[in-house]
């Protein structure tokens, strides 16, 4: 619902700069209105000085500038009109809309009866929270396998995987590593991460594929993201990867700028 509200305001934008345009458009026209009329098969334009005058003076096919001015100014007083109604009227309905206040409904009640409610609408705090407060069983760690800790506490499988994960953390990206999704092709797997858009409430599968030199794990990884496009996941929407090889570590700036992008 917010993301209809979003949308009149940025449609309230684009107005705002037409209405600027026609006005300064309207700021130097000729005085006098434009009557059309048709004798002996041809347009004759006449300009009108006063409302009493019904004929007006005859503009000669040299002055057409003029008429074409004389129209123009007739037809943005018109579209000022338009546009200016249609500006208030968004004005008006984001007003009585926001003081339904429906998103704290939610926010303001107590701890012990938000236990008990699944809420329609909340704000992005509130949804940020309910989002990382699911609580899920992650894929399990061999025993052996290397301990790596990221700055949040969580523990994950590679040193690159810590490097994204501590990015994502400083940046207040929310996430989940891990969390198991059902995919055509594969069943159940785990994605590295989830990644959370707050403002526009919509999460992305972040992968990373750190072999990318091993011909049969660069294989998997082609065949991992063909199941994903299967599942109606697709690269560029809501699947994002990342991509090194023994050579070539994952670039970190460039990730940032990424996810920078992918969360404004």
């Amino acid at each position: 619902m917010k993301d209809y509200i979003n949308l009149l305001k940025r449609e309230q934008i684009e107005l705002d700069k037409v209405i600027e345009k026609i006005r300064a458009s309207l700021s130097n026209v000729p005085e006098g209105k434009l009557r059309v009329a048709h004798s002996n098969g041809t347009v004759q334009y006449y300009k009108r000085t006063s409302p009493g005058d019904m004929t007006g003076t005859y503009i000669k096919k040299k002055d057409i500038a003029e008429v074409k001015a004389l129209a123009q100014k007739e037809y943005d007083r018109k579209m000022l009109s338009v546009y200016e109604k249609k500006r208030r009227i968004i004005d008006e309905f984001i007003q009585k809309y926001e003081k339904t206040d429906a998103e704290n409904m939610y926010k303001q009640m107590n701890k012990d009866r938000k236990m008990l409610i699944n809420p329609y609408e909340v704000d992005d705090e509130t949804y940020r929270t309910l989002w990382e407060s699911v609580k899920y069983q992650g894929k399990m760690f061999e025993e052996g396998q290397s301990e790596i800790f990221t700055e949040k506490g969580e523990r994950v499988r590679s040193k690159s995987e810590k490097l994204i994960a501590d990015k994502l953390y400083l940046l207040d990206v929310p996430y989940r590593y891990e969390y198991p999704i059902k995919i055509h092709g594969l069943g159940i797997v785990y994605p590295d991460f989830i990644l959370l858009n707050v403002k526009k409430r919509k999460e992305y599968i972040l992968e990373h594929f750190g072999m990318m030199d091993n011909a049969e794990y660069c294989e998997k990884a082609i065949f991992k993201i063909n199941c994903y496009e299967k599942s109606g996941i697709f690269l560029g929407d809501k699947l994002m990867t990342t991509f090194e090889t023994s050579n070539m570590p994952i670039d970190m700036r460039n990730f940032e700028k990424r996810i920078i992008a992918l969360m404004g």
